[in-house]
């Protein structure tokens, strides 16, 4: 009897199905217009042929297309002690140990859209570079999408992985987990924990300030030393992105 009434229960709970393609991108387009500000702590496990590397931090996005990844220190938990920063055409490399700040252009190509990590509103890109596929997602029970980015020209420079797998939670269809794979021995997971969104966007929370004696390297050449206000980097957001449509 209890078998029967769990089996009729099973049969009640309708079964998720992948989302039409042009349906999803319709509706994951509307979400991505409306976010303005997110940040969240986050995992990162790099695996290789010669270590697993666990590392802990938090994400930061603002629109128009800002990404901030702060990395803490393994062993003292200190944060930031390595800073990556995509904004626009822009990445920046902040190494505190090495005292470093490191900047270089981007190609303006469809490619670099995948570097925000699936929170930016530009899905038409990510399908000029992508073949695209969608799925049930790790945990179907939970519900969401996932969605799987493979190279359209997988030997292209531009090709920094072989496949990205998103997984995109129920609702906003924001990340919880990316999985990339980068070659046959090399993959990284990054698991994404509680968002906080906002409509305006914290100058505090857009930017970094290097602090006095770090040096300042653009596309592989030195052009200064920080003084003692240090470098703030990248400059301010695009007014229009700092407030959020209600």
């Amino acid at each position: 009897m209890i078998a029967l009434t769990l089996t009729a229960l099973w049969l009640a709970i309708p079964a998720q199905t992948v989302p039409d393609f042009d349906a999803f991108f319709a509706e994951f387009q509307k979400k991505r217009n409306g976010i303005r500000f997110l940040e969240a702590p986050f995992e990162q496990t790099t695996v290789t042929p010669d270590e697993t590397i666990l590392l802990k931090g938090r994400v930061v996005y603002a629109s128009p297309k800002r990404l901030l990844l702060h990395y803490a220190d393994p062993e003292t938990g200190e944060t930031s002690v390595l800073v990556y920063i995509t904004d626009g055409l822009v990445t920046y490399e902040y190494d505190k140990e090495l005292g470093q700040l490191k900047s270089w252009k981007l190609e303006d190509r469809p490619e670099t859209e995948a570097l925000f990590l699936g929170f930016s509103d530009d899905s038409e890109n990510l399908k000029k570079a992508y073949v695209i596929e969608l799925a049930l997602p790790a945990e179907s029970n939970k519900g969401g999408v996932a969605l799987k980015l493979t190279p359209r020209d997988p030997e292209s420079d531009m090709a920094v992985f072989e496949s990205a797998t998103l997984q995109l939670r129920p609702g906003d269809l924001l990340p919880t987990q990316i999985f990339i794979v980068n070659d046959a021995e090399s993959n990284v997971t990054i698991r994404i924990g509680e968002f906080a969104l906002g409509d305006t966007a914290p100058p505090d929370k857009t930017h970094i300030i290097v602090p006095e004696g770090t040096d300042i390297v653009e596309d592989e050449q030195y052009i200064e030393t920080a003084g003692p206000e240090g470098k703030t980097v990248p400059g301010p957001l695009a007014t229009e992105s700092l407030v959020g449509n209600p």
